[in-house]
């Protein structure tokens, strides 16, 4: 039986530190700690239930910290913050949990560490908010509309700002509340469309419930109840499933790409996409680029495990290029692919660390490298051919003003509107012409 050296609560304190004070993400700490130690599956479960509940209710938890401490928030030692952080999130969003024991477990951790007098601190603060939870979840006090949801919601006032001029309140609401529930696990199967319902059938009889997406015809999305053994079941089941959201999906299937074309993935890594195109046309020669030699070994590894050729003379497969897409490459492409680096706001509900760094400077900075990015490839396609630039957000500022900025600097390209059929998600066309797709309307990212 597993003996985990640390509590998960304990665990899930540190890693909430770390994620907020060294800017590490959530996935790859926890991803590290069940590689490192054996974690029976109920304390894995409750682990990472705990470091995403905080992350995403944050601002929600500090609002009752900061109501429960007599001389506010501020005066809670920093060492045990993450401590009361997790009990917070347990005493207000758990229902099923033993509430004394929440508090027994979080005081005593807290005494043996700081001391009886930080223990007796934390001891009254956490029974205040036992006592009477609902009174620390009020709001309403709250006169500026931008700043109440951005406590209740726990995300940035400035995004909640732009959100509710762009959209009013209703729709920011669901935004803002979708982002803060569990993420629907999705996959896409690395092969034929039409072996979907038996890959649907074999999960079945692995005791998985799933179903087909609504708009991707790869996609695969599990419902239901999860065993704690899925990744290694996963590893063993006998076709290919890769984790990605139903709207990255969508992407390759706008690239359209044809066998024996040349075809350019720009930004590749982690490489699930180029792996689409090989899937929907094995017959053409993908060249995978990206700037930084580690995430071009993750490719590989990827193109491994899914036994894609590597182009060998005249043979059609892929290449893999480390290079700068910013910069010339030197020859023309068919089609090319600029999923290009972004703010990453459209990825917040499997990402909720996201929301707390970013902030609306560096959402002008990757707006500034995207247009370089797509003004160099500009070259690198040939004539006839077709680009598709995607970003995982959708900020007015990374999407339709990058591409009507592009436009006006070459009057050669045009928006594609002679869309190959059948292509999936048609009827998410926005009124200028781009797909766009978003959490609360259609249950996948914002691309």
């Amino acid at each position: 039986m597993a003996n985990p050296s640390k509590d998960a609560r304990q665990e899930a304190a540190q890693i909430i530190g770390r994620v907020l004070r060294e800017g590490a993400y959530a996935n790859r700490l926890l991803n590290a700690t069940f590689q490192k130690q054996k974690w029976e599956p109920r304390d894995r479960g409750l682990l990472t239930e705990l470091v995403y509940g905080v992350l995403q209710h944050l601002y929600a938890i500090d609002h009752a910290l900061d109501q429960a401490a007599k001389k506010g928030g501020k005066s809670i030692d920093p060492a045990i913050l993450n401590h009361l952080r997790v009990a917070v999130y347990q005493l207000l969003y758990l229902d099923r949990v033993a509430e004394h024991a929440v508090v027994s477990q979080a005081v005593t951790y807290i005494r043996k560490q700081r001391g009886q007098r930080v223990g007796g601190f934390a001891n009254a603060l956490l029974r205040k908010i036992q006592r009477e939870p609902a009174s620390f979840q009020q709001f309403d006090d709250i006169d500026d509309t931008a700043e109440m949801l951005s406590k209740l919601y726990s995300h940035p006032q400035w995004l909640v700002q732009r959100w509710l001029e762009r959209w009013g309140v209703e729709r920011t609401r669901q935004r803002l509340a979708h982002h803060n529930q569990a993420t629907p696990l999705t996959f896409r199967f690395h092969g034929p469309t039409s072996q979907r319902d038996e890959v649907i059938a074999a999960l079945a009889k692995e005791g998985l419930d799933a179903e087909p997406t609504n708009w991707s015809p790869d996609g695969i999305r599990l419902t239901g109840p999860l065993p704690g053994s899925l990744h290694q079941l996963l590893r063993s089941f006998s076709f290919p499933l890769l984790p990605q959201d139903e709207a990255a999906q969508l992407v390759v299937h706008w690239l359209d790409p044809q066998e024996g074309e040349e075809i350019l993935d720009a930004c590749a890594a982690p490489g699930g996409k180029t792996a689409h195109i090989h899937a929907l046309a094995p017959e053409s020669s993908v060249t995978a680029c990206d700037i930084h030699s580690h995430k071009i070994e993750l490719i590989q590894k990827l193109y491994r495990r899914l036994h894609i050729p590597a182009a060998k003379d005249s043979s059609p497969g892929y290449i893999l290029l480390e290079q700068d897409a910013t910069q010339s490459f030197g020859t023309q492409f068919d089609r090319i692919l600029c999923d290009a680096p972004c703010s990453g706001l459209g990825v917040m509900r499997k990402q909720p660390e996201i929301r707390y760094r970013r902030t609306p400077e560096e959402i002008q900075e990757m707006a500034q490298l995207q247009q370089k990015l797509l003004h160099n490839l500009a070259s690198s396609l040939k004539p006839g051919g077709k680009m598709v630039y995607s970003v995982c957000t959708d900020t007015p500022e990374e999407n339709e003003k990058v591409v009507h900025s592009f436009l006006a600097q070459h009057p050669e390209f045009s928006i594609d509107t002679d869309l190959p059929d059948p292509l999936p998600c048609k009827e998410l066309i926005n009124e200028q012409g781009f797909l766009q797709t978003a959490p609360e309307l259609h249950n996948m990212d914002a691309f």
